[in-house]
């Protein structure tokens, strides 16, 4: 599955998109709150994002399996781009204050942050969106070096736009967390 963050009306929404046959689906319900940054756990348990929905924005971890959210900082001023470290322990994230922004680490311990109580949608339809008409062409290209992956990140992005001025993009981000690459 890859998660990504898609925005259907006012706020950006965490979904989650079969990698087999492109279907997605919403994780928990929709609020009036924004997320953003998402990140899987080395061990794929444990989805880690950035969201407003406490108010700033703040770093949540929501489990997979058991289906749970949990607020894992209390940033006054915000804290976002969270990661996990290898093994686990660690999880760092960018902290705003004063207008500076500063890398923070603290223990990843998920479950001994606060529980955000949430409905999960373990049965939600297909998200319906209406395609784009006439179809966008895309034109790549293959000259993009193995180099350019290696050793952190490479963001592309495509943004197509049709006669009714709908716009649909694509921003892929590769990481090697594991420092494979």
């Amino acid at each position: 599955e890859i998660a990504a963050v898609l925005r259907f009306g006012k706020n950006p929404e965490l979904v989650m998109i079969d990698a087999q046959n492109g279907e997605m689906r919403s994780i928990f319900e929709a609020k009036s709150s924004s997320e953003n940054d998402p990140f899987f756990t080395p061990d794929g348990k444990w989805l880690v994002f950035s969201s407003d929905r406490s108010g700033a924005w703040n770093i949540f971890a929501w489990h997979r399996k058991d289906k749970k959210l949990y607020q894992l900082t209390s940033a006054s001023y915000g804290a976002t781009h969270p990661k996990v470290s290898p093994d686990l322990k660690t999880l760092s994230f960018l902290g705003l204050k004063n207008g500076v922004k500063s890398l923070r680490t603290i223990p990843f311990e998920p479950k001994e942050g606060k529980k955000i109580a949430v409905t999960a949608l373990d049965n939600s339809p297909e998200l319906k969106q209406k395609p784009l008409s006439p179809a966008p062409e895309v034109n790549g290209s293959s000259n993009i070096p193995l180099e350019a992956y290696k050793p952190f990140i490479h963001s592309p992005y495509f943004v197509a736009e049709d006669k009714d001025n709908s716009r649909a993009g694509i921003y892929l981000r590769g990481e090697d967390p594991l420092g494979i690459n």
